[in-house]
């Protein structure tokens, strides 16, 4: 019984972390996001250099900061460097999250028997619900105070005040204004908030008609 609710709590929590993390590595390292944020909040015009320049230096520091590359250019300043190194980490922490995850998805369908569907749909259902009101925590939290929201996340996440910086001389709060990440934030709880209504659905679905197909065919 005890192994049962360890397995299940194990699934549950794997299945979360890939439905609230996986929109947020996609959204967050896709480039036609950000080339339509800068049109829409006219970014290239606060800053003295060509469109193509920005993008250059943008989608450069995108791909260090998801782990492609190493960091080559002193576009940005040491300060915002340094922050960069930081979001790095936390995003290969959570590239380590997820592998980590489906690792242990798999490795639970592949000794999987008959008698574990149940606990596994379980552990689908029960990471669902809880991605589903992780979206509504954050969301109803950021409709009434998207900024206080921000900060406390910056606050908690990083053990330095990199993360504060200044508009004259950072050039990374000019090409990524708050509204910016409030557009990715919407972005990111509806993916989850879908994909967390499909699961609980599909769960549900089986659950419910399965036992009844499975005696139609006996």
């Amino acid at each position: 019984m005890i192994k049962k609710i360890i397995v299940t709590l194990i699934l549950t929590i794997v299945f979360a972390n890939l439905i609230i993390f996986a929109p947020l590595w996609n959204i967050s390292f896709n480039k036609e996001f950000y080339l339509n944020e800068f049109e829409r909040y006219d970014v290239y015009s606060r800053m003295p250099y060509g469109s193509d320049v920005i993008d250059r230096e943008f989608f450069n520091t995108l791909d260090y900061v998801k782990g492609k590359n190493e960091y080559q250019t002193n576009f940005f300043n040491q300060k915002e460097r340094q922050h960069f190194e930081d979001v790095r980490s936390i995003f290969s922490f959570i590239k380590n999250i997820m592998l980590i995850s489906i690792l242990i998805i798999l490795l639970f369908i592949n000794f999987l028997k008959k008698e574990d569907l149940e606990q596994f749909l379980d552990g689908v259902m029960n990471g669902s619900i809880l991605s589903l009101l992780f979206t509504f925590f954050i969301g109803i939290a950021s409709m009434f105070n998207f900024n206080k929201v921000f900060v406390k996340m910056h606050e908690v996440i990083f053990a330095n005040n990199l993360w504060k910086m200044d508009y004259i001389n950072d050039k990374i709060i000019r090409l990524l204004p708050q509204y910016l990440f409030l557009d990715l934030a919407v972005r990111w709880l509806i993916v989850v908030f879908l994909v967390s209504v499909f699961f609980i659905s599909t769960v549900f679905i089986v659950k419910r008609y399965a036992p009844l197909i499975h005696k139609s065919y006996k």
